[in-house]
């Protein structure tokens, strides 16, 4: 036993000293950034990253960073990183936002139909995992629909029944739709910043047909891979291929 207890108070010294020399290390690097040591402060918070640190404020200190060193790119990236941490931090939003306004793009968002936000916004109020058990519970009440009918000679009762039945598929059906889309946009769009400018082509290879330039800071979708290249989706909708390198995933 005074083993086990040596080496639970082994494990919390060691973890002590851990986070004593990551606040070390985030303090040394916010006081290079407040002495305009822009570079040493980078290379300091990328320490952190390198240990698996991972929070709000690092990615929001590292976004302004990378933006007083003029690299909107990175800068959006990190403050995109940050806002997923914290989406409802007016900092982080206010320069992602300034960040925005100085990529030198004209490509326009589309947003999409009315009826389309209002869908995913409500598929995404759930998790999927939680649509699984909606659509579990929504398929025993057909089941029961359907028991009540063929168990039960009276015809209100069957009528009843049916309306069970239909009421239980069709939330089924709405159910299993809301789960899959929850589960797409949670899974399947990966969103990435463009980090150095470059050429989007038709297909994935540079001798196809050049579709338009991207400047660093263009945030797309990522749709799909094919060895150094990703198919992506900008925010006018249009798609093509750039070349991985160029990209960094959010």
């Amino acid at each position: 036993m005074r083993y086990i207890y040596a080496i639970i108070l082994t494990l919390i010294t060691l973890s002590g000293l851990a986070q004593q020399a990551t606040d070390h290390f985030f303090q040394e690097a916010n006081q290079y950034y407040a002495q305009a040591k822009y570079t040493d402060a980078l290379s300091t918070y990328q320490r952190l990253i390198d240990e698996g640190l991972a929070s709000s404020e690092l990615y929001y200190n590292i976004g302004n960073t990378e933006y007083k060193l003029g690299h909107i790119g990175k800068a959006i990236l990190y403050y995109e990183k940050a806002k997923l941490l914290a989406p409802n931090n007016k900092s982080i939003n206010t320069n992602l936002n300034i960040a925005r306004e100085k990529v030198e793009s004209d490509i326009l968002e589309i947003p999409d139909f009315l009826p389309v936000r209002l869908w995913r916004g409500m598929a995404k109020t759930i998790s999927p995992g939680m649509w699984i058990v909606i659509q579990a519970i929504m398929g025993g009440l057909f089941l029961y629909g359907i028991f009540l009918f063929y168990n039960n000679a009276d015809r209100s009762q069957k009528l009843k029944s049916i309306g069970i039945a239909l009421l239980g598929l069709i939330l089924l059906l709405v159910s299993y739709s809301a789960g899959k889309t929850a589960h797409n946009l949670l899974h399947l769009h990966d969103k990435g910043i463009v980090i150095e400018s470059s050429t989007m082509y038709s297909a994935p290879d540079s001798r196809s047909e050049e579709i338009e330039s991207l400047a660093d800071g263009v945030k797309v979708n990522i749709l799909d891979t094919i060895d150094v290249w990703y198919k992506v989706e900008l925010m006018n909708k249009n798609t093509g291929w750039i070349e991985v390198q160029t990209i960094e995933r959010i």
